[in-house]
Order: structure tokens, then sequence, then C-alpha cells
């Protein structure tokens, strides 16, 4: 029989079992990448803007918002959600106060939101995305 140092019992232990291991895990791991890009091109969802609003009392209730000029072009209509409600509005006054709209909301409430000076949140529905565009866009921006 032969004599066999550690070292080269050892040697052959890894020559002999981890290549398949080794093997198996970069196929799991490259299986799941490819996974997470097929997700990531075609799971479409739609972005989301949240803004805080105030209720007031002019001639009538309606919303006041604070929104950025950058993310809020006022060329496009956007769908308003309110308390997870989908809320028909039209757009009473505009301020411009340098770097936000000052925007004011003519809106159909619910009776429990008419109270002056009601904090409330206004979802913004924006454009359909996909993760790999969000990625993209993210790296480009820095």
């Amino acid at each position: 029989m032969e004599n066999i140092s550690a070292f080269e019992y050892s040697k052959l232990k890894l020559m002999n079992e981890e290549p398949s291991k080794v093997i198996s895990w970069i196929t799991i791991l490259l299986i799941l990448l490819c996974l997470f890009i097929l997700f990531s091109i075609f799971f479409k969802y739609n972005l989301y803007e949240q803004y805080p609003g105030i209720i007031e009392l002019n001639d009538h209730y309606n919303v006041k918002l604070y929104v950025d000029k950058k993310i809020f072009p006022l060329k496009k209509i956007y769908k308003m959600y309110l308390d997870d409600k989908k809320i028909k509005y039209s757009v009473y006054k505009i301020n411009d106060t340098g770097t936000y709209y000052e925007l004011f909301l003519d809106c159909q409430l619910d009776d429990n939101l008419l109270i002056n000076n009601n904090l409330v949140t206004i979802k913004i529905k924006k454009r359909q995305t996909t993760l790999l565009k969000e990625i993209i866009r993210k790296i480009r921006k820095g």
C-alpha cells in the first residue's frame, strides 16, 4: 500500500469532489441570473409619486398641493388617488413659487375629509416601466 501524506490526500480529495459542487453552484447561479433578467425585462409596474395636500375652504373645498416642477410637468394629465380611490379633478388655480407649483385642485371629496386644513396624501400615477429600465436610468443618473 502506498503512503499518501495529508497534503496529497487533500489535493486528491479536492480534485475529485469539488469541481462537481462548483459546477452545480455555478449552474444554479446562472439559472437564477437568467430568471432575474427575464423578470426585470417582462414585469411591468406603475410609478407613483406621493404628495402631501391640504384641504382648504375658499368658496368651496379644494385641495392644495406643492409639486416639484422637474417631476410633475403640467403638460401631462395624470391619474390621482386619494385614500386608494381614484379621484376626478380639475386644476382650479396654479401658482408658480420658483422650484414648486402650488396647485389648487377642484375635486369631489368624501364627507369625512371635508375639514378645513385637513392633511391628506395624494398619489399620482405616472408612467408604466420595467425593472430593467429603472436600473438603467438609475445607473445613467449616477
